[in-house]
C-alpha cells in the first residue's frame, strides 16, 4: 500500500518547498511589478449552491476537461476544477478553467490555483478571466469563499509553484546563449577560470562584471580574493559564519574562489546538452547580488540594468568595504601594515592629460583630469568597414539570425583602434 495521506502530503510539500533562495528571487521579481489589484468582482461574488465540494486530498484533484492533475484552477463560483491556460507554443495547461468560464456565459471569472492554497493567504495565486481584468488579482475574504467549497486553508499546504515562481524559473533558465551563439561552433571547456555563473533572472549584467573582475583575468584582484583553498581563505575563516551574508569582502572572496579554484567546475558536456543540474557544479552569486544591490533603486530589483553603471556602483561599495576592512585584507595577504594600501578600483584607475595649444600665439597648456576607472568611447561609424564574408558568402551575424527567418544587412566592422583614435583626436575649442 501507499503512504498514509498526511505523510504523503508532507513529503510532497518538502519536495516542492520554496526555499529562502527561491522566495528571495520571487520578492525581487515582484518589486518591479505593480501589486495585483483587488478584483471588482470579488465583492458580491455569486457562489452557486450546487453541492460541488473539493476533496481535501490533492491526489483526487483533476481537470474536468482533460483529466490533468497539475496546474489546476478552482472556479470559486461553480466549484469547477480546470487546467491552466495553454501557452502559445502548446505547453502549459489544458485550458480547462478558461473554457469553463467561456462555456458558462462568462459569468464566473474568478479562479484560484489549487496547488498554491496555503495558510499564507497572500501567497495564493488568484486570477480573473474578466476581459477588463484578465490577470492576477487579490480576493478579500478568500478563505470564506474557499470554505464554501470545503477547503480550510489553515490545514492546507502549498504543493505547486506559484505563477511568480514559474516566471522567475523561466527567466533564469532561458537559453540566451543558444540565441547569441546560434550558428557558431563552440567547444565546451571547464576548469579554473572557466566557471560559469547561474543566471538569477536578468542578472547577466552582474555575471559579466564578475567574470571580468574575478575569474583570474586581473591578477591583483585574484591575489587579494582568490588565493588559497575555497574553504580556507582568511577572509572567510576569520569571521563567524552568521556574519558572512552581510560582509562584502567575504562575499567577494566566495565569488572569486568559486571562479578561479576549479572546485565547482563540471566535466565538459556536448554543446547542446543542458547545463549541469548538480548543485555542486553551479555557482549562483545570490548573496553577492543581494548585498551589493541592497538600498539601490535599480540594482535591488530583478530588472535588467547597465553593466557599466553596476561596475561604478560596485567600486563605490567595495572601496568603502575595503577601507573599513583594511586590516583584515592586510592580515589575509600577510603584508606589512605600513605598506601602501590600495583599494581594488585603483587597479583600473588612470588620469588623462589634455594638451591645449592657442591658435593665435602658439602657447601650450597642459591640464590633468581627475582619476577615472572607466574609459567611455564613442563609435565612429564613419570609420567602419563592411562585414567580411565567409567562404559561403554569408557573415556570422546572418548565420546567427537565419534560424529566425531574418535577413539583416551585414553588421559593419569597427576596429577598436578607430575608437581610440576618435577619443584622442584633436578638436577645436571656441572662446577658450
Amino acid at each position: 500500500g501507499g503512504l498514509p495521506f498526511h505523510v504523503a502530503e508532507s513529503a510532497e510539500s518538502v519536495v516542492r518547498h520554496a526555499g529562502a533562495e527561491v522566495r528571495s528571487d520571487v520578492e525581487v521579481w515582484k518589486m518591479h511589478e505593480d501589486p495585483p489589484p483587488v478584483s471588482k468582482y470579488a465583492e458580491g461574488l455569486e457562489v452557486l449552491e450546487n453541492g460541488v465540494g473539493v476533496d481535501p486530498d490533492p491526489k483526487s484533484w483533476k481537470c474536468g476537461k482533460s483529466g490533468d492533475t497539475t496546474n489546476l484552477w478552482l472556479n470559486l463560483s461553480t466549484g469547477y476544477i480546470g487546467g491552466g491556460r495553454r501557452n502559445w507554443d502548446g505547453s502549459g495547461g489544458s485550458n480547462g478553467a478558461l473554457d469553463h468560464y467561456n462555456e458558462t456565459g462568462k459569468k464566473y471569472p474568478l479562479v484560484v490555483k489549487l496547488g498554491t492554497i496555503d495558510a499564507d493567504v497572500d501567497s495564493i495565486d488568484c486570477f480573473s478571466y474578466a476581459p477588463d481584468e484578465d490577470g492576477p488579482i487579490k480576493i478579500p475574504n478568500l478563505s470564506k469563499f474557499l470554505e464554501k467549497r470545503g477547503i480550510r486553508i489553515a490545514s492546507m499546504r502549498k504543493m505547486e509553484k506559484s505563477t511568480a515562481e514559474l516566471e522567475v524559473e523561466l527567466n533564469a533558465s532561458y537559453a540566451f546563449d543558444a540565441i547569441t551563439e546560434a550558428g557558431a561552433e563552440l567547444r565546451p571547456i571547464s576548469g579554473p577560470g572557466y566557471q560559469s555563473l547561474v543566471n538569477l533572472g536578468n542578472s547577466c549584467y552582474i555575471n559579466s562584471v564578475l567574470q571580468l573582475l574575478y575569474s583570474g583575468l586581473v591578477p591583483p584582484l585574484s591575489r587579494r580574493y582568490g588565493a588559497g583553498e575555497p574553504d580556507r581563505h582568511p577572509l572567510l575563516t576569520a569571521m563567524k559564519p552568521e556574519h558572512a551574508p552581510e560582509d562584502l569582502l567575504a562575499q567577494t572572496a566566495k565569488v572569486t574562489l568559486a571562479l578561479t579554484s576549479g572546485a565547482y567546475a563540471s566535466a565538459t558536456t556536448p554543446q547542446k546538452e543542458e547545463a549541469p543540474s548538480n548543485p555542486a557544479a553551479r555557482v549562483a552569486p545570490r548573496m553577492f547580488r543581494q548585498l551589493v544591490g541592497r538600498g539601490h533603486v535599480d540594482f535591488c530589483t530583478g530588472e535588467m540594468q547597465d553593466a557599466a553603471q553596476y561596475l561604478s556602483h560596485l567600486w563605490e561599495r567595495l572601496d568603502a568595504a575595503e577601507m573599513a576592512g583594511k586590516e583584515r585584507l592586510e592580515d589575509a595577504a600577510g603584508t606589512d601594515r605600513e605598506a601602501d594600501f590600495r583599494v581594488s578600483s585603483d587597479t583600473f584607475a588612470y588620469r588623462t592629460e589634455e594638451r591645449i595649444v592657442c591658435g593665435v600665439d602658439g602657447k601650450v597648456k597642459y591640464k590633468k583630469g581627475p582619476p577615472e576607472t572607466m574609459l567611455s568611447l564613442r563609435l565612429p561609424m564613419e570609420a567602419a568597414a563592411p562585414a567580411s564574408r565567409q567562404e559561403d558568402g554569408t557573415d556570422q551575424e546572418s548565420k546567427r539570425l537565419k534560424s529566425d527567418a531574418i535577413s539583416p544587412e551585414p553588421a559593419p566592422v569597427l576596429p577598436f583602434r578607430a575608437c581610440l583614435d576618435a577619443w584622442a583626436a584633436e578638436g577645436s575649442v571656441d572662446d577658450f
